[in-house]
C-alpha cells in the first residue's frame, strides 16, 4: 500500500484526514513541527528523501487569526510560501510526484460568482482583514501549478 505524507497532521483537516486514509489502508507519515520544519528548506528536502512518500498532502499552515493577520499581514505571508516552496522543491528534487495542496476559500475575491470556480481564484480583491494569509495560499496555488505544468506532478 502507499505512503502518504500529510503535513499539519494535527491540525483542523489533517486530524480528520489521518484516520480515514489509515482506515483505507494506507501508511500515513504524520511528522510534528520538532520532525519536519517545513520553514528549513534542507530539514524538508532531507526528509522526503529519507522516506520518499507516495504521496504528499500539504495540510500545514501558519494561521495567525482575524485579529493577528491585521497587525502582522507579513507573518503568514513569510511562513506559508516557504513551506509551500520548500515542500515543492523536495518533492519535485526527490521524485514524488504526487502533491496535494490544501487551499483555501480565502483565496476567491469577496464577490466571486457562486457556485465558486478555480476560475475565479485570484480575480478581485483578497479578504482584507487576512489579507497576508489569503496572498500566502495563492502564492502556493500557483507554485503548485507551475510545478505540474514543469514537472507534471
Amino acid at each position: 500500500m502507499a505512503t502518504i505524507l500529510v503535513t499539519g497532521a494535527s491540525g483542523m483537516l489533517g486530524q480528520h484526514l489521518v484516520p480515514m486514509l489509515k482506515n483505507k489502508g494506507y501508511s500515513v507519515l504524520t511528522p510534528s513541527r520538532d520532525e519536519l520544519d517545513l520553514s528549513d528548506a534542507y530539514a524538508t528536502s532531507e526528509y522526503i528523501k529519507s522516506n520518499l512518500p507516495n504521496f504528499v498532502v500539504h495540510c500545514a499552515a501558519f494561521v495567525a487569526g482575524i485579529a493577528s493577520s491585521k497587525t502582522i499581514k507579513h507573518h503568514s505571508l513569510d511562513a506559508n510560501i516557504s513551506m509551500g516552496l520548500n515542500l515543492i522543491r523536495a518533492c519535485v528534487k526527490h521524485g514524488v510526484a504526487n502533491m496535494i495542496n490544501v487551499g483555501s476559500a480565502t483565496v476567491y475575491p469577496n464577490e466571486a460568482p457562486q457556485p465558486l470556480s478555480e476560475s475565479s481564484i485570484g480575480d478581485g480583491p483578497l479578504e482584507g482583514p487576512i489579507e497576508g494569509y489569503a496572498l500566502s495560499k495563492y502564492v502556493v496555488y500557483r507554485a503548485c501549478e507551475m510545478a505540474n505544468e514543469q514537472h507534471n506532478m
